[in-house]
Protein backbone atom coordinates (compact mmCIF):
# COMPACT_ATOMS: atom_id res chain seq x y z
CA UNK A 1 0.00 0.00 0.00
CA UNK A 2 1.31 3.47 -0.81
CA UNK A 3 1.77 6.01 1.99
CA UNK A 4 -1.22 8.00 0.67
CA UNK A 5 -3.76 5.32 1.68
CA UNK A 6 -5.97 6.34 4.61
CA UNK A 7 -5.74 3.87 7.48
CA UNK A 8 -7.85 5.68 10.09
CA UNK A 9 -10.80 8.02 9.61
CA UNK A 10 -12.80 9.59 12.42
CA UNK A 11 -15.97 7.79 13.49
CA UNK A 12 -18.33 10.46 12.12
CA UNK A 13 -17.51 9.40 8.53
CA UNK A 14 -19.36 6.60 6.70
CA UNK A 15 -16.50 4.50 5.28
CA UNK A 16 -18.89 2.46 3.12
CA UNK A 17 -18.72 5.27 0.51
CA UNK A 18 -15.00 4.59 -0.06
CA UNK A 19 -14.11 2.60 -3.20
CA UNK A 20 -11.88 -0.49 -3.35
CA UNK A 21 -9.71 1.10 -6.04
CA UNK A 22 -9.18 4.75 -6.93
CA UNK A 23 -8.49 6.10 -10.42
CA UNK A 24 -7.44 9.51 -9.15
CA UNK A 25 -10.63 11.34 -10.01
CA UNK A 26 -13.87 9.93 -11.34
CA UNK A 27 -17.31 11.37 -11.69
CA UNK A 28 -17.92 11.30 -7.94
CA UNK A 29 -14.44 12.49 -6.99
CA UNK A 30 -15.35 16.08 -6.09
CA UNK A 31 -18.87 15.38 -4.90
CA UNK A 32 -19.27 16.47 -1.27
CA UNK A 33 -19.80 13.62 1.19
CA UNK A 34 -22.00 14.41 4.17
CA UNK A 35 -20.72 13.46 7.61
CA UNK A 36 -22.74 12.55 10.65
CA UNK A 37 -22.75 14.29 13.99
CA UNK A 38 -21.49 12.42 17.02
CA UNK A 39 -21.69 13.71 20.57
CA UNK A 40 -18.00 13.09 21.23
CA UNK A 41 -16.73 14.30 17.85
CA UNK A 42 -19.24 16.79 16.48
CA UNK A 43 -19.87 17.50 12.82
CA UNK A 44 -17.42 20.25 11.87
CA UNK A 45 -15.20 17.86 9.92
CA UNK A 46 -13.26 14.60 9.91
CA UNK A 47 -9.74 13.51 10.77
CA UNK A 48 -7.87 11.26 8.32
CA UNK A 49 -4.61 9.51 9.17
CA UNK A 50 -2.60 8.03 6.31
CA UNK A 51 -0.27 5.03 6.19
CA UNK A 52 2.73 7.33 5.80
CA UNK A 53 1.90 9.11 9.07
CA UNK A 54 0.28 12.24 7.67
CA UNK A 55 -2.75 13.43 9.64
CA UNK A 56 -5.27 15.81 8.13
CA UNK A 57 -8.42 17.58 9.30
CA UNK A 58 -11.00 18.14 6.56
CA UNK A 59 -13.72 20.72 7.14
CA UNK A 60 -17.26 19.42 6.56
CA UNK A 61 -17.58 21.45 3.34
CA UNK A 62 -14.35 19.93 1.97
CA UNK A 63 -15.06 16.22 2.51
CA UNK A 64 -14.94 14.44 -0.87
CA UNK A 65 -13.25 11.35 -2.29
CA UNK A 66 -10.55 13.52 -3.92
CA UNK A 67 -9.88 15.29 -0.60
CA UNK A 68 -9.51 11.96 1.23
CA UNK A 69 -7.78 9.84 -1.43
CA UNK A 70 -5.92 12.48 -3.44
CA UNK A 71 -5.55 12.71 -7.19
CA UNK A 72 -3.09 9.86 -7.75
CA UNK A 73 -4.44 6.38 -8.65
CA UNK A 74 -4.44 3.81 -5.86
CA UNK A 75 -4.82 0.19 -7.00
CA UNK A 76 -5.60 -1.43 -3.67
CA UNK A 77 -7.58 0.20 -0.88
CA UNK A 78 -8.95 -1.70 2.12
CA UNK A 79 -11.92 -3.89 1.20
CA UNK A 80 -13.53 -3.29 4.59
CA UNK A 81 -13.23 -0.76 7.40
CA UNK A 82 -13.61 -1.20 11.14
CA UNK A 83 -16.05 1.32 12.62
CA UNK A 84 -17.47 1.84 16.10
CA UNK A 85 -20.58 0.01 14.84
CA UNK A 86 -18.81 -2.98 13.29
CA UNK A 87 -17.14 -3.71 9.97
CA UNK A 88 -18.41 -2.07 6.76
CA UNK A 89 -17.41 -3.04 3.23
CA UNK A 90 -16.05 -0.57 0.70
CA UNK A 91 -18.17 -0.12 -2.41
Amino acid sequence: MPDSVPVLISANFDCSVLPRTWSGNGSDGNKKIPISSMKEIGDSGIVVIYKGGKAEFLQQADVSLCAILGTEPIEALPKSWLTPYGTVNAR
